[in-house]
């Protein structure tokens, strides 16, 4: 998160619901070791590490599901990203509301604009509900969700959701990450959408880049030998196969030019955002929608 998109990190105690079931969590253990963001000395050629790893240019009706989140009114600025994973459900990264001064929180879906509503076509619908997963910790990164209601059903099409088993995101497959990117030398937000092919990484691959990844099962990573991953600001945004929701962007260390990008499996994560979508409340966090608040804590989940 950075201080120039107008954010003001704030505290507040937050209680979530116990009693969980969902199949992926019922055998989470504690991680063997410490998840490092800071890359292992693993690295591309000089001459590859000058590449674009941005992403480029794309049409915002390619990626209907593709949404931006705005803290503060309908027309500011894209802060996170997300996917519409039904009609009136967004999925983005936990972390991208558990330390967010959230005004007035709105989603603005079909619009390839940073800011703003960008075509006749877009929406920009206020947030009513907020959801984190139970397990999230924000140090770890582990189950770094958030599903957010909105006040009504949008009119583009969701993303699809893939299968439990992770068929849709085997090692090899080439998947495509969408949103407002850096670009590479400014180190400023892209002001319209793009996207980057990523390969996906098996764990054994991942490992290689970041001690202890093999023991967090809700990660998973992607990169490529041209554009090895992705910066933070493509946080909570969506990976795709095929149209097939299979990550949600967590972002990287500094060295972001040169490691995999980091992603919440979604595989492992579906069961909850089904419960979510068919009217669970596990881990509603929906009171930092209140204008009322004064804050909330984010190390309530480190």
């Amino acid at each position: 998160m950075k201080s120039t998109r107008g954010a003001i990190f704030i505290f507040l105690v937050a209680t979530l619901a116990n009693g969980f079931s969902f199949s992926e969590i019922e055998n989470e253990s504690a991680p063997a070791a410490r998840f490092d963001r800071v890359y292992t000395g693993n690295t591309l050629p000089v001459d590859e590490e000058s590449r674009v790893y941005g992403g480029s240019n794309t049409k915002v009706n390619k990626y209907p599901f593709t949404a931006g989140l705005r803290a503060n009114g309908s027309d500011s600025e894209n802060y996170c990203g997300g996917t519409l994973v039904a009609p009136q459900f967004v999925a983005t990264a936990a972390h991208c509301i558990d330390a967010w001064l959230l005004i007035d929180m709105y989603v603005s879906l079909g619009s390839k604009k940073l800011s703003g509503r960008g075509s006749k076509t877009s929406e920009q619908i206020k947030v009513v509900e907020a959801f984190i997963h139970p397990l999230y910790n924000r140090t770890e990164m582990i189950y770094d969700v958030a599903l957010l209601k909105l006040e009504f059903p949008a009119s583009h099409e969701p993303a699809l959701l893939g299968a439990l088993d992770g068929s849709d995101n085997k090692a090899g497959t080439i998947a495509t990450v969408v949103g407002w990117m850096v670009n590479n030398g400014t180190y400023t937000m892209s002001q319209t959408l793009q996207s980057l092919d990523l390969e996906l990484l098996s764990d054994e691959e991942c490992a290689t880049f970041y001690p202890g990844y093999q023991a967090r099962k809700s990660i998973m990573c992607a990169g490529n030998v041209d554009t090895k991953g992705l910066c933070d600001d493509a946080d909570g945004g969506p990976l795709v196969v095929n149209g097939i929701l299979v990550g949600i962007a967590i972002g990287v260390s500094l060295d972001c030019e040169k490691t995999p990008g980091l992603f919440t499996h979604v595989a492992r994560i579906l069961d909850y955002i089904n419960d979510i979508i068919s009217g669970g409340s596990s881990g509603n966090v929906s009171e930092i929608l209140s204008p009322s608040y004064d804050g909330f804590m984010a190390e309530n989940y480190m």
